[in-house]
């Protein structure tokens, strides 16, 4: 299931009991990989870059969970990760690389899968995936539908302590069935030109919608904890997502053995969200009042934004046991955000835009890349020494704040890896130092005033800057008896004038707003250790555990920093394999208390079950899964500073039960048909 590769390891995805569900689902069972409340993927803590069959996915935020959700977990191979990329790949993120292998079939014939699972939450997957290989040609298509219903609670203590005394204390219940919808086509071709080159054309459109209602009952006490006011506010939440990637990459090789890689990417995505609420309030007495914060309101936001990369990638063995990697990228970024807010005319009878609290937003970045790689070995030694140079500009304009902002920087990324290898090939250690940037969210340099939130604004910093990180990670690995190995970890890595969220309090409003700052560094002390054994022939398990010492260090000296914490994430899968063809699986996570300048994030993990069965002499597939056994998956974080102090909890359906069925099918072609590429062995 686990297996050591360079920089990290490799989850084969093949080899887990009740893989059904979409990409997704499928990550919250990779070891070292965790997912919070909001389906946002953390790798030791920090965001990784995703990548598919080898190629970064130019998605972030909300669009690469959506992009997820619209990849079927039947299509995956494995999952890499990958904590110490070199510098063929793009410096931005400093959580290290998850790579997706999708499955493609190598032999002429037609190859397919068809799956079907459905939950407890009423919610469904289906997926359909096809491989036709015919000589020099190979074609894929898949078909993607899901269906999800969620009952989301929230509960939240939200102390305002520089609001008048009436205003204190807010406790609230929130309640909310959500529905999400989606469905995905994808297809792709490869062509061999040659015995030496091939060209391979991807394509893939997803839409995805999302209907969220809330009720929030809100209950406002004062700083005796006299109970003073509620209000009940109704708020409608529609997304629709719709977005198109297409990807083109020709390979070619050489006679003396040289490799150059030219690719091509477009990803173009549109996500539209409505919002519309109604807030009402209500004395000691529930007898309705008038209050100013009383309001009913819709607020439309249009995010489409494009995405444009090229890439070119050449690599040439140099003496005798070296080789020389060359290669330079282009990406371009652009979007245009629009913020409607309306206020309702109960006099007309409908909705009247307010310009005030309206914006629009402009965004452009380019990036220009180039990288030389050095490796090779000396002796019982091996070695790899690069360095990639990134030239970073972008252009962020407000019409309602009637502010831009024009930056351009540039940075330099060395990274080296030495290792050794013992003799038998079972002992690995490693040595590897790395830089990387952590680039400003664009929404995060917005200077836009949102009051969308009671009691709370919410406003970007066009000044933000990007923070560096530096790392350094000794690694050792032992392969031992069949399939058991053991990888441990230890690093160091130091972050340079790191940005984060903060709250800070207008005194002309009486007001808290919410925004971003670089707040001052950051170092962490950690480790891990991936560990697998095959016990017997029917028993083996597989458990990854980290520990992380994270430091900060601030200028804000006025402001509550929270404490230094280790915290420890942990995962486990104990698998059975019985006679007859059946497996059984127990896995879960858990990840404890940790802070983050002014955030906390409690204790959180669960534990589930997965039993499968082959029939039809493998072909089919039969598996059920109890997913959060004891329902304890609940997302508790908490926010304090001076001004504000935060609780909140957030419960989604996480315990459910789950059937699925899949079919695998294929037929073979006759050998001779395989004689079309032989006859074709002209070198260029």
């Amino acid at each position: 299931m686990i297996e050591a590769i360079e920089g990290g390891y490799k989850f084969n995805a093949d080899q887990i009991a009740g893989a059904t569900g979409s990409a997704i689902e499928l990550l919250k069972r990779v070891p070292g990989v965790t997912l919070d409340g909001s389906e946002n993927i953390s790798l030791l803590g920090r965001s990784p870059t995703l990548m598919v069959n080898g190629r970064k996915v130019n998605l972030a935020g909300s669009g690469l969970t959506v992009y997820l959700k619209s990849l079927s977990a039947s299509e995956v191979k494995s999952v890499e990760i990958n904590n110490n990329p070199d510098a063929r790949y793009d410096a931005g993120g400093n959580g290290g690389i998850l790579n997706i292998t999708l499955k493609k079939n190598t032999e002429s014939g037609l190859y397919g899968n068809i799956s079907s699972d459905i939950s407890t939450l009423l919610s469904t997957n289906q997926s359909a995936n096809i491989n036709y290989k015919r000589g020099k040609f190979n074609l894929t298509g898949s078909f993607n539908y899901t269906y999800r219903h969620d009952i989301y609670t929230r509960k939240n203590s939200f102390q305002n302590k520089v609001l008048p005394d009436s205003l204190y204390l807010f406790k609230q219940d929130m309640k909310s069935d959500q529905n999400q919808r989606g469905h995905s086509f994808k297809v792709g071709a490869s062509y061999d030109l040659d015995s030496n080159s091939s060209i391979i054309l991807d394509f893939l459109n997803a839409y995805f919608r999302s209907h969220t209602p809330w009720v929030t009952s809100s209950e406002i006490f004062n700083r005796m904890h006299d109970f003073q006011s509620r209000y009940i506010e109704n708020e409608n939440n529609e997304v629709d997502n719709n977005f198109f990637i297409y990807d083109v990459l020709y390979n070619k090789t050489f006679k003396n053995t040289s490799k150059l890689s030219l690719g091509f990417n477009y990803s173009k995505y549109n996500n539209l969200e409505t919002d519309t609420s109604l807030r009402i309030f209500y004395n000691k007495d529930n007898v309705l009042i008038e209050n100013q914060f009383n309001q009913q309101a819709k607020m439309v936001t249009a995010k489409p934004y494009n995405v444009t990369s090229t890439n070119i990638d050449y690599s040439r063995g140099i003496f005798k046991s070296m080789k020389l990697d060359l290669g330079g990228k282009f990406n371009t970024f652009s979007t245009e955000s629009d913020f409607d807010s309306f206020v309702y005319d109960s006099i007309q009878n409908s909705y009247i835009l307010d310009p005030l609290l309206s914006n629009y937003l402009h965004y452009n970045e380019n990036v220009a890349a180039g990288y030389a790689i050095l490796s090779g070995n000396l002796n019982v030694l091996n070695f790899r020494a690069g360095i990639r140079y990134e030239h970073t500009n972008y252009k962020l304009s407000s019409r309602s704040a009637d502010s831009s902002c024009d930056r351009s920087y540039f940075n330099l990324f060395p990274n080296f890896n030495l290792s050794y290898n013992s003799k038998d090939k079972k002992n690995n250690y490693s040595l590897n130092l790395t830089k990387q940037i952590q680039r400003v969210p664009y929404s995060w340099l917005n200077p836009f005033l949102n009051t969308k939130t009671l009691g709370q604004f919410t406003t970007g910093n066009p000044n933000l800057k990007p923070y560096t990180t530096y790392k350094i990670e000794f690694q050792y690995s032992k392969s031992y008896s069949k399939g058991n190995f053991f990888l441990a970890s230890l690093y160091y890595s130091i972050s340079n004038d790191m940005f984060s969220g903060i709250f800070n309090y207008d005194s002309s409003a009486n007001m808290n707003v919410q925004s971003y700052a670089n707040l001052g560094n950051s170092s962490s002390y950690g480790g891990y250790l991936v560990l697998q054994n095959n016990i017997t022939k029917w028993f083996n398990f597989n458990a990854y555990l980290a520990g992380t010492l994270p430091t900060f260090t601030s200028e804000n000296n006025e402001d509550i920093l929270l404490p230094n914490l280790f915290y420890v994430t942990g995962n486990l899968s104990l698998n059975f394999t019985l006679p007859e063809k059946t497996q059984i699986q127990l896995y879960g996570y858990c990840v404890t208390k940790n802070n983050n300048f002014q955030l906390q994030n409690l204790t959180n993990g669960n534990l589930s079950i997965a039993v499968q069965h082959k029939f039809i002499k493998d072909h089919l597939t039969a598996s059920m899964n109890l997913e959060d056994v004891f329902n304890i998956n609940n997302f508790p974080t908490r926010f304090n500073n001076l001004n504000v102090f935060l609780t909140s909890e957030n419960k989604l359906r996480t315990r459910y039960f789950k059937v699925g069925l899949s079919y695998d099918f294929g037929k073979r072609f006759e050998s001779h048909l395989n004689k079309e590429i032989k006859k074709d062995q002209r070198v260029d």
